[in-house]
């Protein structure tokens, strides 16, 4: 029990220090969307610690919106009913 206690504090500093090495311009004492994570600017202008959440380039632009979802009509082909081709939407 005290070798996993010790692990899972070891582990939980090794994330959090990890999370400062970015250093990008930013404006300073602000906080603004990287994909789906928030980051915290510092004092300094430059990132300090950003959420490490899991987000697809697919589906998040930078500035944290989502992108527009693909036409999937369009993607497999398939036309609604009534129309033809293409052409004609």
């Amino acid at each position: 029990m005290y070798f996993t206690s010790i692990f899972v504090l070891l582990l939980a500093i090794i994330c959090i220090s990890d999370a400062d090495e970015v250093e990008i311009k930013c404006t300073p004492k602000m906080n603004f969307k990287f994909y789906c994570n928030t980051c915290w600017c510092s004092e300094e202008g430059t990132i300090r610690i950003c959420t490490k959440k899991y987000c697809p380039e697919d589906i998040f632009n930078k500035d944290g919106t989502l992108k527009s979802p693909p036409n999937i009509h369009q993607k497999m082909k398939i036309l609604p009913k009534g129309i033809s081709n293409i052409h004609n939407l």
